[in-house]
């Protein structure tokens, strides 16, 4: 494997096409074993990950193909996913052949397995309807048909990207988040603003932002404080990084602020912005994501959830899960 390749193989062609994208020195990593971004009802029995459409059909990779025309479970319709990097939420979808489904690139919008570029080999699941949408972060596209129930990667648009299921019950109102929440990424400086102003969603991007649903405030740490702001939109203090922490398996996140100290919720009830090194057990929060792909943020240490007051005061002393502040985003 040649990490800096950025062409893509094509039985009938002559070779290589180049792909138009800037290449760059980004290091492969092998497929690993770890957390799985999806909740068992999308596996089988046999431990193994579907994908189905609303018209139920279900996601089919055989031999070098991608197809959405299966109306069955088999062999074909069967994933393993593993991680590449959690906190970027970016995984590898494997069938039972070992073979990696890959975005082709290029001129060409199909989904297939012999790729050479393992760019187009990583895949971020974006909660979407009471589903997810499977998104590749490097040619910026969603999964979806393509000429027909053929499966391909053209879709560019969130808002029309497919939705999959699982094969049994799709993500209830109580979802425990297993990797950072990607509807909540955006670039530190959105197109045309000021630097580090304005929300730009990008799903491969480090930050995140929260806006309370109910007084549409941002969460901001201007400095060890934490407050929310009425600004219109959010500027470098409203962002944040989140990282997976903590024991593993527990999939707990750190959230650390624009100014590199970690959240940490006090016994006191208070939230601030102080902590430097490796998070603890105040530092550490669980995900929630509803139906409508909100979320909440808590403390499992205090089992206590972050609220935010009308004044823009924040807390971390709300126990009560129907009284926890629901983060959301903008539409735009």
């Amino acid at each position: 494997m040649n990490k800096f390749w950025t062409g893509v193989y094509r039985e009938s062609g002559k070779g290589l096409d180049q792909l138009k994208f800037q290449c760059c020195a980004a290091e492969y990593h092998e497929p690993l074993k770890g957390e799985v971004p999806l909740p068992d009802s999308y596996k089988g029995k046999e431990g193994r990950f579907s994908f189905k459409m609303e018209d139920g059909k279900y996601l089919r990779m055989h031999d070098n193909w991608v197809d959405l025309k299966s109306d069955k479970r088999g062999n074909w319709e069967q994933f393993q996913v593993y991680p590449v990097d959690i906190n970027k939420g970016l995984y590898r979808v494997v069938n039972h052949q070992l073979r990696e489904m890959a975005c082709e690139g290029g001129n060409s919008n199909s989904l297939k397995s012999w790729s050479g570029d393992f760019r187009l080999k990583e895949f971020s699941f974006i909660p979407k309807d009471g589903g997810v949408a499977i998104y590749n972060t490097f040619t910026q596209r969603f999964v979806g048909p393509y000429n027909g129930n053929d499966a391909g990667c053209h879709e560019q648009e969130y808002q029309h990207a497919m939705v999959f299921q699982g094969i049994s019950n799709p993500l209830d109102e109580k979802f425990r988040a297993l990797i950072p929440p990607s509807l909540f990424r955006t670039e530190l400086t959105a197109e045309g603003e000021g630097s580090g102003w304005g929300f730009q969603r990008s799903f491969g991007s480090k930050w995140f932002a929260f806006r309370e649903a109910k007084f549409d405030k941002w969460l901001s740490a201007p400095s060890d404080d934490i407050n929310g702001t009425g600004n219109e939109k959010p500027g470098a203090w409203e962002k944040f990084e989140i990282k997976m922490a903590g024991e593993k398996g527990k999939r707990t996140f750190a959230i650390k602020s624009f100014h590199g100290k970690y959240l940490s919720c006090k016994s006191s009830g208070a939230i601030r912005a102080d902590y430097v090194g490796k998070p603890n057990l105040w530092e550490l929060f669980i995900i929630y994501e509803t139906s409508t792909n909100n979320i909440k943020l808590y403390n499992p240490h205090h089992n206590r959830y972050i609220r935010m007051d009308a004044d823009g005061s924040v807390h971390c002393n709300e126990q009560n899960a129907e009284h926890a502040t629901e983060w959301t985003t903008p539409s735009y």
